[in-house]
């Protein structure tokens, strides 16, 4: 009897022991909830320091290639309009006018062109250092371009150099050289622009 009571002894005792290494289920559940206010306050400090920004590098860059691409076309279209202003000679007075002052001839023969000296351009605009073609063209473009532009921007232009104390041949010289980099500018601004570069 005494060998059997000893033996519940020691059975009692090894519960004892495997209960006390064993965490109870409200010690394993009170790190969780003490983690919690620590989770939230670090919540509360990042909303708190927010960017200020309102746009998005990614918004900024879809603006800025829709703005490059629609200048350009922009672009080619005053080209073209000077063009055909060097075939009718005289700029219309209002929208009304326009057919007035641009005749079909003018119209077919100023947009013909600006067609024709653009796709060579363009097909050669990466190899304009040696092909006679692209010189051609761009000479071509720059010329009607300043023709069409010269009765509107040289007397413009001339008004302003006068107005700053610029005269004679010098303010002559300026103007003309004013309308011919502008008309580089919107000739090759499209070309450069709008075609992709092949690898």
């Amino acid at each position: 009897m005494a060998k059997q009571l000893s033996e519940q002894e020691r059975l009692a005792l090894l519960d004892g022991l495997l209960a006390q290494s064993q965490p109870s289920p409200r010690a394993a559940i009170e790190p969780a909830h003490q983690a919690q206010p620590v989770q939230q306050a670090s919540t509360r400090r990042s909303r708190t320091f927010q960017h200020t920004g309102v746009f998005k590098y990614s918004d900024i860059d879809r603006a800025w290639f829709w703005t490059v691409r629609v200048s350009a076309w922009l672009a080619l279209l005053v080209s073209a309009v000077g063009s055909v202003q060097a075939f009718a000679g005289r700029w219309p007075t209002s929208l009304l006018t326009i057919l007035d002052a641009w005749p079909a001839s003018a119209l077919i023969g100023g947009l013909g062109i600006q067609l024709i000296v653009t796709l060579v351009e363009w097909r050669f605009a990466h190899h304009w250092t040696h092909s006679w073609q692209w010189w051609l063209a761009i000479v071509i473009d720059l010329l009607f371009t300043c023709w069409g532009y010269a009765d509107l921007g040289i007397p413009w232009l001339l008004n302003r150099w006068h107005a700053a104390g610029i005269t004679g041949d010098g303010a002559n010289v300026a103007a003309w050289a004013v309308l011919v980099l502008f008309s580089l500018a919107i000739a090759l601004y499209p070309e450069q622009t709008l075609v992709q570069p092949e690898p």
